[in-house]
């Protein structure tokens, strides 16, 4: 997969399980974190320079950005 390919949205319904499942382990607050995940995946993935599988990137992204939620 590359990110060049992918929207956001794709990308997200590919890896949702994953997703879903940090959200569930991590957040405070799980149903707010999807939509804030998507948002930073969506401004983020133009920067996706292909130096790991965007599988572990986006895992990255979305635990960051439940950790920032969570502060």
């Amino acid at each position: 997969m590359e990110s060049s390919n992918l929207s956001a949205f794709e990308l997200m319904k590919a890896h949702e399980g994953m997703i879903r499942k940090l959200l569930y382990l991590h957040a405070i607050n799980p149903d707010d974190g999807y939509q804030e995940i998507y948002i930073q995946v969506q401004k983020s993935l133009d920067n996706f320079k292909g130096e790991s599988r965007i599988s572990t990137w986006l895992y990255r992204v979305s635990l960051n950005t439940i950790l920032t939620l969570n502060r």
